[in-house]
């Protein structure tokens, strides 16, 4: 009996699990889709080299934006999450607010450096001092981009998975209807594409930050300041039981694992541009536009990823024993792999249609973007086992991974781009991708191991 209602209660669990996976595929299928119709339109609208000045000027914007997110939208989710599964109400706003501001420092203070030295970054890495004007003009985004993670985090934090989705279906479609009205017109231009890109981001932003509490981002008049200090202090939540935390060795305060997921974030976020970047170094702008259009192909996978990552990491949040977050690992163990086995059938099947889907002049995309799949494919089975890391204090080693993936990249790069081309990207991707998940993989193996409990002793 005991045996059947354990079997029930997982299958239960499992089943609301996959219920809110997909309900938070939902959003991520709509911004692919209107993502891919947004890609092909500009593609044929621009062509190659507009394509490729448009993809450079918006890798800068969505950096800076990145930069914004890196370490405080995930500590934000997790601690919320955690103050909302303690029924701490005031600590979880706390920490919401407390993410909101951090963030809108961070993006005010980088997209301010970021204006400067657009100069000497498009003269020296891309050697067109013409792109400053456009870069300038889709910095911008990255202040809206901030502002509509607020909602997003909010929901999240409370397992509203389905608002969650309203909120980012409701994203995808306003720049899905900016692009729209370019084509209507036929304004085809790169600067029309990124100032458009800019109002649809900025309408997303204002219209859903108005479906949370005012609370959340806001401190209500009973939250007293106690001085410039207050601003940066950590917030005050109501800490996890002894009796419940057991063997949790997720120790740090919020500020403190902001900071390691910053670090580590960062590099990631180096690393994840620094593909595109060097090919518009070495190569001509032309190779861009046909590499940007292969990473397209990858979205259906990376919108697999990230569902099942929006959904795992309240739930790992919520994982305050050594006990649940080892069950929690066998569990999403399992489900990346098949989650994996179904990326790599993908990624060679799917990538055919490029030349039909993009025109026949990205036709050399095709072999680019069934690496690239595959390399996200197997990020299936080692980005979600990171989640449960977190959980193990595994955040203050994470960025030794992502420097061993930085440097993989970079060396890959630099050898491989005078010889085999543009497919150097795609084939740094893929290494960078099998050594950093195996460095993370075998960090969690070995902390669940020495993290066993000691066994039961009977008491006389």
């Amino acid at each position: 009996m005991t045996l059947w209602l354990k079997s029930r209660e997982i299958l239960v669990v499992s089943r609301r699990g996959i219920r809110d996976v997909v309900v938070a595929l939902i959003p991520q299928g709509v911004r692919v889709l209107a993502g891919l119709v947004t890609y092909v339109s500009l593609a044929r609208g621009l062509g190659p080299s507009g394509l490729g000045q448009y993809a450079l000027c918006l890798s800068v914007a969505e950096v800076t934006g990145q930069l914004s997110e890196l370490g405080l939208g995930q500590t934000g989710t997790r601690y919320a999450a955690r103050a909302h599964a303690l029924g701490d109400r005031a600590g979880q706003m706390a920490v919401l607010r407390w993410a909101f501001r951090m963030r809108m420092a961070v993006v005010v203070l980088v997209s301010f450096g970021v204006f400067l030295v657009v100069p000497e970054l498009t003269r020296h890495l891309w050697h067109d001092e013409h792109l400053t004007p456009l870069v300038r003009t889709a910095l911008p985004m990255a202040t809206f981009l901030a502002l509509a993670s607020v909602p997003i985090t909010f929901f999240l934090s409370e397992k509203r998975f389905g608002q969650n989705a309203i909120v980012q279906v409701g994203q995808a479609l306003f720049g899905l209807l900016a692009v729209g009205l370019l084509a209507l017109f036929g304004a085809w231009s790169v600067r029309a594409a990124l100032l458009v890109a800019v109002l649809s981001t900025a309408a997303g932003a204002f219209q859903f930050l108005s479906r949370i509490p005012r609370e959340a981002w806001w401190p209500p008049r009973s939250v007293g300041q106690s001085g410039p200090g207050s601003f940066w202090r950590n917030p005050v939540t109501k800490g996890i039981p002894s009796a419940v935390r057991g063997h949790d060795l997720d120790q740090e305060k919020p500020a403190e694992f902001a900071l390691f997921l910053f670090l580590a974030s960062l590099i990631w976020m180096v690393t994840g541009k620094l593909d595109i970047w060097l090919i518009g170094h070495y190569l001509d702008v032309t190779q861009v536009g046909v590499y940007a259009a292969a990473g397209r192909l990858s979205l259906p996978i990376g919108i697999l990823l990230t569902a099942f990552n929006t959904v795992l990491s309240p739930r790992a949040a919520s994982a305050t024993t050594l006990a649940e977050t080892r069950a929690l690992a066998r569990r999403t163990f399992k489900a990346s792999l098949l989650m994996a086995a179904l990326g790599s059938l993908y990624s060679f099947l799917g990538p055919v249609v490029i030349p039909v889907v993009f025109g026949l002049a990205y036709r050399s995309s095709v072999h680019i973007a069934q690496l690239l799949c595959l390399a996200y494919s197997l990020s299936l089975i080692y980005q979600p086992i990171a989640q449960i890391g977190y959980n193990l204090g595994l955040v203050r080693v994470y960025w030794i991974s992502n420097v061993v993936q930085l440097v993989t990249t970079a060396l890959t790069l630099l050898i491989l781009l005078p010889r085999v081309g543009v497919l150097a990207g795609a084939i740094a991707c893929l290494a960078s991708t099998v050594l950093g998940g195996s460095l993370i993989g075998y960090l969690t193996w070995i902390r669940l191991r020495a993290s066993s409990p000691e066994p039961n002793v009977s008491k006389s």
